[in-house]
Parts: C-alpha cells; structure tokens; sequence
C-alpha cells in the first residue's frame, strides 16, 4: 500500500530543503516560484511509483497566469503552521525555519529527506528559470 503524500506535505518538505540551502525568502511577484513547484511536482510524479508514494494533489499552472492555485493555498497553509512569514517586501515570504527544525521535519515528512533533497535540485537548478539569477527566490 502507498504511503500518501499531501500538498501540505510538499511544500512543508520544499521549504525545509530550501533552507538549508540558504535560501530564506520567497518572491511572488512573479509565477516563477509556482513554475519550479510545479517542475518539482513533476518529477515527484515521476519517482513516486517506485518510492510507494501516492499524490493527493497535484500542480497545474493557470495557461494564461502561470500560476497555481494549489501552490499559493499550500503557502497560507505553511503560513498558518509557522513555517513561512512575511518578507522583507511586498510580496516576499520569509522561510522561519531553522536548519535544525528543517532537518527535523525532513525525517518525519512522507518521502523522507532524500526525496526532498531531489526535490530541491530540481527547484534551484533548473536553467529554464534562472536568468539573470533566481527569480522566484529570494
């Protein structure tokens, strides 16, 4: 039987790899953040099967906006359970968590830390997404 992995879950799981590779806000005011959930959710998609993990959501952009819906509630769920808060600007997150807690929720999280490990390069190293920086974090 598959262990279930839930929005919440991924993006508890996202933003723990994200800080501890120093990355500790978040700018929405664009879509990019939304697109590299959804390559991540993508190849999650893809090792899921032979990780037994089963999807409960999934991330679909907007055609014309190119950004999800399922991405920006997950971010005011984590909002709500402490993990993020507001940034040093408008429409800027700050990641709350400490490397100690991000390792922490990493060994409880369905799919455990290695999985999210992949996750995260997938978010921070795709080229399609990274010029002139790393839009869509901080």
């Amino acid at each position: 039987m598959a262990t279930d992995i839930t929005v919440d879950d991924f993006m508890s799981g996202v933003l723990a790899e994200l800080a501890l590779h120093g990355e500790r806000e978040i700018a929405l005011d664009d879509q990019v953040f939304d697109q590299r959930c959804q390559r991540a959710f993508q190849h999650l998609r893809e090792v899921a099967p032979a990780l037994g993990l089963g999807l409960r959501f999934v991330i679909v952009l907007h055609p014309f906006h190119h950004d999800s819906p399922v991405v920006r509630t997950a971010l005011a769920e984590a909002g709500q359970r402490g993990l993020i808060g507001p940034g040093d600007g408008p429409y800027r997150l700050r990641i709350r968590l400490s490397d100690p807690e991000a390792r922490g929720l990493l060994s409880g999280i369905p799919g455990g830390a290695l999985l999210y490990q992949s996750l995260g390069r997938v978010m921070l190293s795709d080229p399609g997404l990274t010029e002139g920086g790393r839009p869509g974090l901080g």
